[in-house]
């Protein structure tokens, strides 16, 4: 028997908010999930210890929860937006801004 566990947007709000230092986070849908993580749930996460942000297949993240991200996270180092569809060039530009000199790697594919 599996069990899948799904965590939507209010779980990972809510995992994020107490996590002051985090370095590391993965937030990617799962293949059968009926949801796909949204501005929403980065909206509480704040680390200065952030180093790595692996945000793949977020079809609902948008160039608001990104600024968010970078805003409250300024020491990402790698950080993977695969497939998420909504995000448009100002949203890297504004990455290459506010990151700059931290930021190492970036995954757009």
């Amino acid at each position: 028997c599996q069990f899948i566990y799904f965590l939507a947007d209010q779980g990972v709000k809510q995992l994020l908010k107490s996590q002051k230092k985090l370095e590391f986070v993965k937030l990617r849908p799962a293949k059968k999930a009926q949801y796909s993580y949204s501005d929403a749930a980065l909206s509480t996460l704040k680390s200065s210890y952030l180093k790595v942000a692996i945000l793949q297949d977020c079809d609902n993240l948008t160039n608001n929860g990104i600024a968010t991200l970078v805003k409250n996270c300024r020491n990402v180092e790698h950080l993977s937006l695969a497939r998420c569809t909504k995000l448009r060039d100002e949203t890297i530009q504004h990455i290459a801004t506010v990151l700059k000199g931290s930021l190492v790697g970036i995954y757009c594919i």
